[in-house]
């Protein structure tokens, strides 16, 4: 299948669009959630749509979904960065394998700083 319809997560993008039905789903899922936090204003701007809100992100080289280095499930929303876990620079990881694999990793690291 060609790279180009398939969404970051491996799956088929929704037709017209530049993810899956369910990473869109989850990715808009979020966006409210940022929007209730007034996330907008540290972009620059008070009113965005979800549309613009992932065109600055893409913009900006970051990925708005694809599959976690350290579990292999989806995830959304750029991810975050699995060090000291994978020292892969391009890796990305789900928030459930940062909160319970890397976050512990980098405190158990400390006493090496």
């Amino acid at each position: 299948m060609n790279k180009n319809l398939l969404c970051g997560c491996g799956n088929k993008k929704k037709d017209g669009s530049f993810a899956c039905e369910d990473c869109l789903q989850e990715l808009e899922e979020r966006y409210r959630i940022l929007q209730k936090n007034d996330y907008h204003t540290i972009l620059g701007r008070k009113e965005m749509t979800l549309t613009e809100f992932l065109k600055n992100f893409s913009e900006k080289g970051v990925s708005d979904c694809g599959v976690c280095a350290i579990c292999g499930k989806r995830y959304t929303f750029m991810g975050h960065n699995p060090f000291p876990v994978i020292e892969d620079e391009d890796a990305r990881c789900c928030s459930k394998c940062n909160e319970e694999v890397v976050t512990p990793a980098r405190l158990g690291n400390l006493h090496r700083w």
